[in-house]
C-alpha cells in the first residue's frame, strides 16, 4: 500500500473511531474485525484516510459531544493520530523515493 501508515490503537480507541471518527471502508472493517480483541491491535491505511479520521474526530469533538471526559478523550485520541501523521509526514519528506 503506497503511502500507509500503521497506528497500533487501544479497543477503546478503535471503540471510540468506530462511533465519533467515521472511518471509511478498509479502516472500518479493520476495526470491526479486532473488536475482540484486547490490548493494542495496528489498523492500518494511508495517510490520506487517517486524515480524515482525525477530521471527523474533529467535527464529533466540536459539534456533537457534550460529555467533558468523552472530549478528553476524543482529543486525545486526535492528537495520537495526527502526531502519527505528523512522524509519517516527517519521513516522507526525508526520503520521497521511499
Amino acid at each position: 500500500m503506497v503511502d500507509a501508515l500503521t497506528i497500533k490503537l487501544t479497543s477503546r480507541e478503535r471503540e471510540l473511531i468506530l462511533k465519533y471518527g467515521y472511518p471509511f471502508e478498509d479502516i472500518e472493517r479493520q476495526l470491526r474485525d479486532s473488536s475482540n480483541r484486547q490490548g493494542r491491535v495496528e489498523v492500518r491505511d494511508t495517510a490520506y484516510w487517517w486524515e480524515q479520521v482525525a477530521g471527523n474526530l474533529s467535527i464529533s469533538i466540536n459539534e456533537d459531544v457534550e460529555d467533558q471526559d468523552l472530549l478528553e478523550e476524543l482529543d486525545e485520541l486526535c492528537h495520537t493520530i495526527e502526531s502519527h501523521l505528523e512522524r509519517h509526514n516527517a519521513r516522507a519528506r526525508r526520503n520521497p523515493n521511499a
